[in-house]
């Protein structure tokens, strides 16, 4: 061996590693931890989607998101579907059960996430799912050769939104639709410090057996944002671009239907304590639907705006079908001025609002979770 080439060897061996190689490894690694204990975000949790969740996305907390989608839209159940950031395979497993597609391909970037989907798959006799490896910030997708394409809490992880949106358009057949369940709050979880206030009251509130958390064991007191610099070394694609999301969508797809769900509480409130809660207790039950009620309310009154939404999309091409590109009305410079007066005062009627709620209602939902735990 040359010394050159020795040398080359071992500046490759001391490397840093490329941010997909840190993301790969890391999702390859949650996927792991899973397997041993399942629940851990507050999607993971039936009963947060049976009390919280399904209903909005559905209109039946019998339905599952994906399910009511295909319903609504009534797509054909022979289809060839495209799943992207499949994970460990768990939603598009279920799908192939629930019959939803003839086939699919299904793409991650973790190594490790698409063995275990191979595995969960083969062990559950589902046959029509062809998993594979794929960087979706480079992924080079076939025209015209998709009925469906699906991500599911994958979009949010993608930097080059647009790239990836192109070529999901590109992709989709004359009719097709574009189906995604994703988180499209803050970039980078920079949660907003009424967000974080509010789940410290709510934490608060809760017995301590209830906030245990999964990893440290201890009590959760409040939800730590970690600084931008964090994700950077962490995870470089954890929700990159996530409040861009909507936007793009919107400038390549007609948004058919949206329904958005919430999350902006209830996500970091219950993140690693959520297996606390027993789904089978109707005090647990009635605990969860309250911090549900209480985030419903502040979305409701437009204090908070929700952080995640189901979406069924199709792409804006001529002469796919009668959804026109929405028009832009034109600026009247002249109705600039009055337009800043009144979001200045609707402004001004929030922020008393605000005040009304955690001094008068959100205390009465204070004082019905305290009850509740007192019974239990």
């Amino acid at each position: 061996m040359t010394t050159q080439r020795r040398d080359d060897d071992a500046r490759s061996s001391t490397a840093e590693p490329s941010p997909l190689d840190r993301v790969s490894k890391l999702w390859s690694e949650t996927t792991a931890r899973r397997t041993e204990s399942s629940v851990r975000g507050w999607l993971d949790a039936g009963i947060v989607l049976a009390n919280c969740v399904q209903e909005k996305q559905t209109g039946s907390s019998e339905r599952t998101w994906l399910g009511a989608l295909v319903e609504d839209l009534d797509l054909r159940r022979d289809g060839t579907w495209l799943s992207l950031g499949c994970g460990a395979g768990a939603t598009e497993i279920a799908a192939s059960k629930a019959g939803l597609f003839g086939d699919m391909e299904a793409f991650d970037a973790a190594s490790g996430s698409i063995e275990q989907a191979e595995r969960d798959a083969t062990a559950q006799g589902v046959r029509n799912i062809r998993f594979g490896s794929k960087d979706l910030n480079a992924a080079r997708l076939p025209t015209a050769a998709f009925d469906v394409v699906m991500m599911c809490m994958s979009l949010h992880h993608v930097e080059k939104l647009e790239a990836l949106l192109d070529s999901v358009s590109n992709t989709l057949r004359p009719g097709g639709a574009f189906l995604i369940n994703e988180y499209v709050g803050p970039s980078q979880l920079q949660y907003t410090e009424r967000q974080q206030q509010t789940v410290t009251h709510l934490l608060a509130a809760l017995r301590h057996e209830w906030k245990v958390d999964l990893d440290s064991g201890l009590g959760k007191t409040s939800y730590v944002v970690q600084p931008r610099a964090h994700w950077s070394t962490v995870d470089p694609s954890e929700a990159i671009r996530s409040d861009e999301i909507i936007s793009r969508v919107e400038e390549r797809f007609d948004i058919i239907i949206r329904r958005d769900y919430g999350g902006t509480i209830l996500g970091p409130l219950l993140e690693n304590i959520v297996h606390n809660f027993d789904p089978t207790d109707s005090k647990d039950q009635t605990v969860i639907r309250l911090l549900g009620s209480f985030e419903d309310l502040l979305i409701s009154n437009g204090l908070l705006g929700s952080d995640y939404t189901v979406l069924a999309a199709r792409p804006r091409r001529h002469g796919d079908g009668p959804w026109p590109a929405p028009l832009q009305p034109p600026v009247d410079s002249r109705n600039l001025e009055a337009e800043v007066e009144d979001l200045r005062s609707k402004l001004a009627e929030r922020d008393g609002l605000l005040a009304t709620i955690f001094s008068s209602r959100s205390w009465r939902l204070m004082q019905a979770i305290r009850r509740a735990l007192r019974r239990a």
